[in-house]
């Protein structure tokens, strides 16, 4: 599940760069799209068990690295997929 909350992460930075860049559709359908259909693809139901599930076991550690390396990775990949579309 890591893997396909990266991939979303990813996929909404490409389509936030081709949306934006080229002015594609209007904000509303945007944030149908960004937020509706591909949100929904990324949740992070997983992450928020996986990290409780740390916690309540006691390995503190290992939901504080669990966490930021979803935050960071995912941005970083947001960043990567916008980077791509927008420099085409």
């Amino acid at each position: 599940m890591r893997l396909l909350n990266l991939l979303g992460c990813f996929v909404i930075g490409v389509l936030i760069g081709l949306l934006e860049s080229r002015q594609l559709f209007g904000p509303g359908f945007r944030r149908f799209m960004l937020i509706g259909l591909i949100g929904g693809f990324t949740t992070y139901s997983t992450f928020g068990y996986e990290t409780v599930a740390l916690i309540r076991g006691a390995e503190f550690l290992r939901a504080v690295a669990n966490i930021g390396l979803h935050v960071i990775l995912g941005v970083a990949q947001v960043f990567v997929g916008y980077g791509l579309t927008v420099s085409m």
